[in-house]
């Protein structure tokens, strides 16, 4: 083998491996709930996860129809007044917190992405 078919197939193999690590990267992704007071920015926020999935559009698809059902089930329960707030968002006054505007919003993250930050050692 000459030298220049050496680093032909080493460059070969090196795009193969690039390749399949983007994929197995693309693999794993993490629905997340996040609550918040929205008039109350200072408070911050809870991150949950709800379900993992094996592509982002699958993920997208459930935090969209999640929100829906969510903000369904909150008006029907509890009779308030829902607002959606784009596509995977909802928003509510809850009497229950002094009247804040509570809300929830449904994202998607890959699995190495966690929202709640860098865990302390």
């Amino acid at each position: 083998m000459t030298r220049r078919s050496l680093c032909i197939l080493f460059t070969a193999l090196c795009c193969l491996l690039a390749l399949a690590t983007s994929a197995s990267a693309e693999g794993a992704w993490i629905a997340w709930e996040r609550t918040t007071l929205a008039d109350v920015p200072a408070v911050g926020s809870q991150w949950r996860p709800k379900a993992s999935f094996e592509s982002d559009s699958k993920c997208r698809a459930f935090s969209v129809a999640l929100a829906h059902a969510h903000a369904e089930e909150v008006r029907r329960e509890h009779g308030y007044d829902t607002h959606m707030v784009g596509d995977s968002a909802f928003q509510f006054r809850d009497p229950g917190v002094e009247g804040h505007l509570m809300m929830f919003v449904y994202e998607c993250w890959p699995e190495s992405f966690d929202p709640r930050g860098p865990k302390g050692k």
